[in-house]
């Protein structure tokens, strides 16, 4: 739905996406509504501007009848898609998509799309870096903290658009087709909103159904979940990544070195010591970043650049400082066992951890062999 004037269109969710979704779609001409459940307390600081873009708003609850009586609904990704609300419009035909797929619509740019339980934010902002040392125009954003569709009034044609994509955003997914496709692994993980790991798979596969035979899936061939969806990606080129296996094409590990490998050309990128963030699953990240430049024309050089100044991004086992000899790590952003799992497997001993969250319906027992010996 690419002509917007005079539709109206309900955004579910005034977060940071549906607050963009609303901007977005109302400076196109569509009557928006923005609901939200939360009491409208919560959303002193944005009601003014809403309110002078001449946004409708519904808060503290969520109407059925307004639901039905859209041309259109975009949902923000902390919205479950199950919600009944939903249902019914979906059932009375309604268009119902996410926002990442409105912003879609609107962007002509090439769009890489990464996803993965955990390394999704690390790798979209190393493939950023990447790509502005090359020079590239490039917009980074998704589940990373800018929404997509901010990009939509402030991107110049032929940005690359570099994408985190989470779980929430993909199950709902009908036609978003990423140019690029990279899946980084895959952990149980948000079982506390999808009904089984089964379902997760299968959101994170709709990466993969809309690439056509021009565009690039990247996996990683060291994880077996990511390697049982390889069918998903049949249909379009594929590109492995491991830091374990020395492949016939794609990015590898050898003799210290990052190599690249297509066909007969074959060439180190970078050393494994020029990579300064800790831990194996870390380098993997920097392995499929080092993918997806490659396939969208990076400069080989700048790849280098890029990584020894590349420092890693905020609250993801980020160094904070030293103090009498004690190291401090902030990790606030591991939300999952599997992540925490890894930044563990980061140091050898004397690590003092502190844990807390919210269960989101994964075993606890895979942190057990990281923990004993060095916590």
């Amino acid at each position: 739905m690419n002509e917007l004037r005079g539709k109206r269109v309900l955004v579910v969710g005034l977060a940071r996406s549906g607050r963009a979704a609303a901007r977005c779609l109302g400076r196109r001409g569509a009557v928006v509504t923005v609901t939200d459940s939360r009491p409208p307390a919560v959303f002193q600081d944005v009601i003014p501007e809403l309110t002078a873009l001449k946004v409708g708003l519904e808060l503290g609850f969520h109407r059925t009848e307004t639901f039905l009586r859209q041309d259109l609904v975009v949902v923000s990704p902390g919205v479950p898609w199950d919600l009944p609300q939903l249902q019914a419009a979906r059932a009375r035909g309604i268009q119902v998509v996410t926002e990442v797929e409105a912003a879609s619509w609107f962007l002509t740019g090439r769009l890489i799309g990464i996803t993965g339980t955990n390394g999704k934010t690390t790798t979209t902002a190393f493939l950023g870096k990447m790509l502005e040392a090359s020079g590239l125009p490039t917009f980074v954003g998704g589940n990373i903290g800018i929404p997509l569709i901010s990009a939509v009034d402030h991107v110049q044609p032929g940005t690359v658009l570099v994408t985190e994509l989470s779980s929430f955003q993909l199950e709902a997914a009908q036609n978003l087709h990423p140019n690029v496709a990279v899946l980084l692994n895959i952990t149980p993980n948000h079982l506390d909103r999808h009904a089984s790991f089964q379902d997760y798979l299968k959101a994170k596969a709709k990466i993969f159904s809309r690439l056509t035979p021009a565009d690039y899936a990247i996996l990683n061939a060291d994880d077996p979940n990511v390697m049982s969806l390889v069918r998903a990606a049949s249909g379009t080129r594929r590109i492995f990544f491991s830091r374990r296996q020395n492949l016939p094409d794609g990015i590898y590990v050898a003799k210290g070195q990052v190599r690249y490998r297509a066909g007969h050309l074959e060439r180190p990128l970078f050393d494994i010591r020029d990579v300064r963030l800790r831990g194996a699953f870390n380098l993997e990240n920097v392995l499929a970043a080092s993918a997806a430049a490659c396939v969208v024309g990076a400069d080989f050089d700048a790849l280098r650049r890029a990584v020894l100044e590349f420092k890693g991004v905020e609250h993801r086992l980020e160094f904070v400082r030293r103090i009498r000899s004690v190291d401090f790590y902030n990790d606030s952003k591991g939300t999952s066992v599997d992540a925490t799992a890894k930044a563990l497997s980061a140091f050898e001993r004397g690590v003092h951890l502190i844990l807390g969250g919210k269960d989101k319906g994964a075993p606890y027992l895979p942190l057990v062999p990281f923990i004993k010996g060095r916590v």
